[in-house]
């Protein structure tokens, strides 16, 4: 089952790759992770 889920799940990501690539980025740059032009900005811990 497991074998197959994972298979299933593949498909499905390889599918909508660019969709969730962009996506991604989309939801880093709201939540202030990316900055364009700038490249993935991880906070320094506190």
């Amino acid at each position: 089952m497991d074998e197959l889920l994972f298979d299933a799940l593949h498909r499905l990501l390889e599918s909508h790759r660019i969709e969730l690539a962009e996506q991604f980025v989309i939801e880093d740059v709201q939540w202030g992770l990316y900055e364009m032009g700038e490249g993935l900005i991880i906070p320094a811990p506190d």
